[in-house]
């Protein structure tokens, strides 16, 4: 999912709109479709968001555990910044969300989902603001690499619903 489609797009959530703030949104719903929970982006959805929501600023961290429970049943877990062997063994059979710091995927701060790709070599990257200038999702990532983009990681591992 893209939070730049023009189904959801303009859809607001705190001070803004998906398009402009709803990476951490976005980046949830990819995470439950993955699991077999398909959520879409929508109206209900972002504003179950609004009490993680922090104007100016994004959704709080508290959103990527708290709220992956309470809106998709998603059970998650915080890592903090793992070294390379730690975060491929915890995207194996995983899937992870990542907060990242100002560098190659952001200018201030944004969350993205984390695959591991098949062989186990390179991490793939999701990134709910991608476009056709960066292909992020086309590119094999080393993990080192992507290690020292981050500020933050979360796990998820199963639906509870």
């Amino acid at each position: 999912f893209l939070q730049t489609d023009e189904r959801w797009s303009d859809i607001k959530v705190g001070n803004t709109n998906l398009a402009d703030g709803g990476c951490g949104i976005v980046s949830l719903c990819m995470v439950s479709s993955a699991y077999g929970n398909v959520q879409v982006p929508s109206k209900d959805i972002a504003n179950k968001f609004e009490k993680y929501y922090i104007n100016g600023v994004g959704l709080s961290w508290n959103s990527m555990t708290e709220g992956a429970k309470d809106v998709f049943g998603l059970e998650s877990h915080y890592i903090g910044v793992p070294n390379d062997t730690d975060l491929k063994k915890a995207l194996y059979d995983n899937i992870a969300i990542v907060s990242f710091k100002p560098g190659k995927f952001t200018s201030s701060g944004h969350f993205a989902v984390l695959t591991l790709d098949g062989d186990g070599t390179s991490v793939n990257v999701y990134d709910p603001n991608d476009s056709s200038n960066k292909l992020f999702k086309f590119k094999d990532w080393d993990s080192k690499f992507i290690l020292n983009e981050v500020k933050g990681v979360w796990i998820y591992s199963d639906i509870v619903i």
